[in-house]
């Protein structure tokens, strides 16, 4: 391109137009965003692809090179009567100059009011038959032709959609919402804040709130994923809740949404620059202060560890870094750049986007937040292991390790077995297995008689399986012995290989079965506890709906094993988790945490960890048995 620039000094925005005619052609025209003389505008929400510029159009009397994925939507808007000449457009990769970086900063801050102030926000998600996407022909044709049927459906008449005649192509659908643009960061803020949206594919569209319903009888219609897989329904699903909750804020005048519960659920979606994890939701985050202007100059590394000490600052809290459970060591033993600090969250890390993903999901500290369905938005179970003490620490001066206050609960002697591992592996697949670690210390090898009785023990062990909480978004506060006898009975089955057990939880339960807690192995405990309590013995042909869907959450989803301190002190553990790390509680945190000595006093933040009997401030009290001495512990 030579000659002068097509890009002039900048007001406010630019706006594109298309020129009638076969050749595509436009003009670029600057205007102040919120005044008088700014006309209606369509904004485009789009994937860029991969970065080929094979084509040019002409622009103010100049050739601008344009994406070629953006080339394919311009051929396609200037046949479609919808869109008349006389349309002005937002397209970011044409009316931002993307050689000027001041620029670009200049415009991210204000993307939220660009795309608020649309008078629509067209979603391209590619031709119905494309090639864009991977170098892979992607057949979508019926796609949107289904996804209107299904919104016009009863839910009482959900099933009915499953019958091969009733003309839903189902692989269609779910290459269309396999599409990149479901699992783009930036295109959430574009989704979730335009006044309305339309999703085209080829000349075909629906609606957002078309699409909302679709999904929905999707959801009442699938059975386990069997029409739709998890992996292509769910980016499509977690928007949808999320627009709930944006839709919610905005009708109660209250932004529900926090910026680190956003992060976390969004662990599968993508961008070309990883700083952008964090500057593409702060359009739409409640706390968005708590981020400063992106500096040009400044690396992922800097701006994730900055994020950690501003929410720490802000909210008087250290729940933060339980997030490095997840968003953590897959990234940094790549070759993403600098590894991070153990207790900064590394947001680049790929993790499955659940609605629970942690622990610290649900607990004091509103902040850190989830994204529950709205009838279970307002329960108020919170874990609170540090009570109400705030967080007292220091910050190294190269801001890469961090001293906090807190006490020494006990150590990791016995961890169970897992075939789950947490990190980077979408949809916490069954992988290589991880062995039980025997315990050793003399509290978990020796019976003794003072120890607490078989049911308690064994209530102990089922209150782990569900992380102390009744339901899945751990909203409620489970009752002592919530499934005790259904865990029994599944144990004792196993044990007689008598009935139906399922087979994920009887490969479990194997790994599990020799595990040492004070002086039994679980096996024993349970075959002890049916001696005592002989009503239990019926209990193999009873319904464990319940119980399995809280072991899948805690076992499977969320990758914990079962594991027994030096003192006997039962919890649920990290899949990482190791003989010989600490539990320990930080003052300020509403978890307790597990850390592994790194040999130079310092430690490695392995992650949240749950510790029945002390996950709402019992180590703080005089008849603990904790000893309560305040030791500083410095994580690197």
């Amino acid at each position: 391109m030579g000659g002068r620039s097509v890009y002039e000094s900048l007001d406010t925005i630019r706006l594109f137009k298309l020129s009638p005619g076969r050749d595509l052609a436009g003009t670029l025209q600057p205007f102040a965003l919120r005044s008088g003389s700014c006309p209606k505008f369509n904004a485009l929400s789009y994937v860029w692809g991969r970065p080929v510029y094979s084509r040019h159009i002409n622009v103010n009397g100049q050739l601008l090179p344009v994406l070629d994925n953006l080339y394919v939507f311009l051929q396609r808007a200037a046949t479609l009567p919808e869109f008349a000449n006389d349309t002005w457009w937002w397209i970011d990769s044409i009316c931002i100059n993307q050689q000027d970086e001041q620029e670009k900063t200049a415009q991210l801050a204000i993307m939220g009011q660009i795309y608020e102030g649309a008078a629509e926000t067209i979603v391209w998600l590619g031709e119905e038959v494309d090639e864009s996407f991977g170098g892979e022909t992607v057949d979508c044709a019926a796609a949107i032709h289904s996804l209107k049927r299904l919104r016009k459906g009863k839910i009482k008449e959900a099933r009915a959609f499953r019958d091969p005649g009733a003309g839903i192509h189902w692989a269609a659908v779910e290459r269309l919402l396999r599409r990149p643009w479901w699992c783009r960061v930036w295109t959430l803020q574009e989704y979730l804040i335009s006044p309305r949206v339309n999703f085209y594919c080829g000349e075909k569209f629906i609606s957002r709130g078309g699409l909302s319903a679709a999904l929905h009888m999707i959801s009442k219609a699938s059975i386990d994923g069997d029409l739709i897989s998890a992996a292509g329904f769910g980016p499509a699903w977690n928007r949808r809740r999320m627009n709930m909750w944006y839709q919610d804020g905005k009708a109660s005048n209250r932004n529900h949404m926090g910026l680190v519960p956003m992060l976390a659920y969004l662990g599968d979606n993508g961008s070309s620059d990883e700083r952008d994890r964090v500057y593409s939701l702060l359009g739409i985050a409640k706390d968005r202060d708590i981020v400063g202007p992106l500096d040009p100059t400044s690396g992922v590394d800097e701006i994730y560890r900055d994020l950690v000490l501003s929410f720490v600052a802000k909210y008087n809290n250290l729940d933060i870094i339980l997030f490095a459970h997840l968003f953590n060591h897959t990234a940094r033993r790549s070759t993403m750049g600098t590894a991070l600090p153990s207790w900064v969250p590394d947001w680049r890390a790929k993790t499955e986007g659940c609605v629970i993903p942690l622990m610290a999901s649900q607990s004091a500290n509103t902040n850190i937040g989830n994204f529950r369905p709205l009838f279970a938005m307002e329960a108020e179970a919170a874990y609170c292991a540090s009570g109400q003490r705030e967080p007292r620490f220091t910050i190294s001066r190269s801001r890469r390790v961090i001293t906090c206050e807190g006490i020494m609960i006990d150590i990791l002697d016995g961890v169970g077995g897992s075939q789950y591992h947490d990190g980077e592996t979408l949809g916490n697949h069954a992988a290589d297995v991880l062995p039980l670690t025997q315990a050793k210390s003399p509290s978990n090898l020796i019976w003794n008689e003072e120890r607490p009785e078989e049911t308690v023990l064994v209530e102990a062990i089922t209150r782990c399986l569900h992380l102390g909480r009744e339901d899945r978004y751990l909203g409620k506060v489970a009752s002592p012995g919530l499934h005790c006898n259904e865990f029994v009975a599944l144990g004792q089955a196993a044990i007689n290989q008598s009935g139906t057990v399922h087979p994920p939880f009887l490969s479990w339960f194997y790994l599990n079965k020799d595990l040492l807690v004070r002086g039994d192995t679980i096996a024993r405990l349970i075959a002890r506890h049916v001696f005592l309590h002989r009503e239990t013995e019926d209990l193999p042909g009873r319904s464990h709906k319940p119980l399995m869907s809280r072991w899948t959450d805690t076992v499977v989803n969320m990758a914990r094993r079962l594991a027994v301190t030096n003192k006997g002190y039962i919890g649920m553990a990290p899949s990482r988790a190791q003989q010989g790390d600490a539990v320990c509680i930080l003052h300020g945190c509403n978890l307790p945490i597990l850390l592994r000595p790194r040999g130079d006093g310092s430690f490695e933040l392995i992650g949240e960890y749950y510790l029945d009997g002390f996950m709402n401030g019992e180590a703080f009290d005089k008849d603990s048995g904790i000893d309560t001495t305040v030791v500083p512990f410095t994580l690197a």
